[in-house]
């Protein structure tokens, strides 16, 4: 003789009972998984910043570096003007421009751009990624 199975929807109140005995557990399990990412993802980013104020840190001292010997720098008397203060430009606009980046990267870091993103972008170091670091 075939046995009657009744429904979910066919016994009053199970459904919600079920819910409010599982969901308690599950919401726990969700937090714990949330804290886990968040967790993993937050020693990644510490590393990066730590990366990117070091690089930062490195690119000053080398524009520093180079701006305070560029009056040791002496042009032969053959040499015009103008192109001694290219030469200058030239000559800062290397450390500066990494200088640049490496600032810009701190600050995306800080605005919370994705780390992985912003470390390629300090790498490739040229306009177009910099003004994406904007």
């Amino acid at each position: 003789m075939p046995r009657w199975r009744a429904g979910l929807d066919e016994v009053d109140g199970l459904v919600q009972a079920l819910a409010e005995h599982l969901m308690p557990a599950a919401e726990a399990a969700r937090l714990a998984a949330h804290a886990r990412l968040a967790e993993a993802g937050a020693s990644e980013r510490r590393r990066a910043v730590q990366a990117a104020q070091e690089r930062l840190a490195h690119a000053a001292t080398t524009a520093q570096l180079a701006c305070r010997a560029l009056p040791a720098v002496r042009c032969s008397e053959g040499v015009a003007a103008k192109d001694g203060e290219a030469l200058e430009r030239a000559t800062l606009k290397g450390p500066c421009a990494d200088w640049l980046t490496a600032l810009l990267q701190c600050e995306a870091l800080h605005r919370g751009l994705d780390a992985a993103r912003a470390e390629e972008l300090g790498e490739e170091g040229g306009v177009a990624s910099r003004k994406e670091l904007l």
